[in-house]
């Protein structure tokens, strides 16, 4: 397969807007979302840039749920360069399409060498992230459990890989996901396959970051189990899911404004350890800020307070205030999928 890479001169960079799948973020699932900012968009190119052809870095392998590390500390991802030309990616976007969002900003030039690997992290420290070694710590990005996205963008603003995940594809604790070759389509999910076994220095969970994945078992078939055939998902901590079973949780509360979830959409409701899915229809989409959220609703998603609720999120959205942007689901009551 052929890459191709151009050299530019300076341009404006152009920022992507992308609405997908709601994958958590509120109350239930904190790690999931995004820094709390609305903005969606890359850094400025300059007359260094160098703008990347679709393809020329691929998004090779993801721990997105840590088994012996927090997932604060434990999640990672890896790049693959399959050119045959280094490439600096300093300046360059590390995203989801829900708010989440990273510039590459090192003390040196990231440089990913040709047919190499580049291992970015939430934490650096092997001693505390699980015994790996990372190149880059990136902050304002977190992978979801259940759905989420991982997309690279240039630093010109031309999006160069993605990787958008669901629940159906069953994250599993400690292991990472990997392409069972670096070359083949990475959004077909039958192309992807858990890790056999744990990297040297690994504290037990398995992968291969910075190198080439050895294969275990393929990830189960995608299940098609709920009798509506959602087309989203959120995500909810364990604790939780009791409410849902018993049909005493009828809200969730979000951070940013989502225009994926639409009135009247079958949407899954995932519990992120166990799995357990239930389906519900949405019957209020509320665009609001989280200032203007009601006493009911808060006290629905178990929030004691306003004070409470502010407090609680600001350990995940340190920038939100009253006046950031909230959104608030509703819905009568939810069935367990098979």
């Amino acid at each position: 397969m052929q890459r191709l890479i151009i050299l530019t001169i300076p341009m404006i960079a152009v920022a992507f807007l992308y609405c997908g799948d709601d994958t958590g973020g509120g109350y239930e699932n904190y790690p999931d979302a995004g820094n709390g900012t609305e903005t969606d968009g890359p850094g400025q190119a300059n007359s260094d840039t160098i703008t990347a052809a679709t393809g020329a870095i691929v998004i090779s392998e993801f721990m997105a749920d840590a088994g012996k590390v927090s997932d604060n500390d434990g999640e990672w991802v890896e790049l693959y360069n399959p050119g045959e030309t280094a490439l600096d990616l300093s300046g360059w976007t590390l995203k989801d399409a829900d708010g989440d969002s990273h510039i590459l900003s090192p003390d040196a030039p990231l440089v990913i060498a040709a047919k190499g690997y580049l291992v970015l992290a939430r934490n650096e420290n092997s001693g505390t992230n699980g015994g790996l070694t990372v190149d880059y710590q990136y902050a304002d990005f977190n992978l979801a459990n259940s759905t989420d996205e991982i997309i690279i963008v240039d630093a010109t603003g031309q999006e160069v890989d993605r990787v958008a995940y669901t629940s159906d594809w069953q994250i599993s604790g400690g292991i990472s996901l990997g392409l069972k070759d670096a070359t083949k389509d990475n959004s077909v999910y039958d192309n992807w396959c858990y890790a056999a076994e744990a990297w040297s220095g690994s504290k037990g969970d398995k992968g291969s970051p910075g190198s080439e994945q050895t294969c275990g078992s393929a990830p189960p078939p995608p299940k098609d189990d709920c009798p509506h055939k959602p087309t989203s998902s959120i995500s909810f901590n364990e604790s939780l899911c009791p409410g849902l079973a018993s049909g005493a949780k009828t809200i969730t509360l979000r951070n940013n404004h989502r225009s994926s979830i639409s009135e009247g959409d079958w949407t899954k409701l995932v519990c992120s350890t166990s799995k357990t899915t239930f389906e519900t229809q949405i019957t209020v989409v509320r665009l609001t800020t989280w200032g203007e959220i009601t006493a009911e609703e808060y006290k629905a998603d178990g929030f004691s307070s306003q004070d409470n609720m502010m407090q609680i999120m600001k350990q995940y959205y340190p920038n939100i205030t009253l006046t950031s942007n909230a959104t608030v689901y509703r819905w009568e009551s939810v069935a367990a999928c098979l």
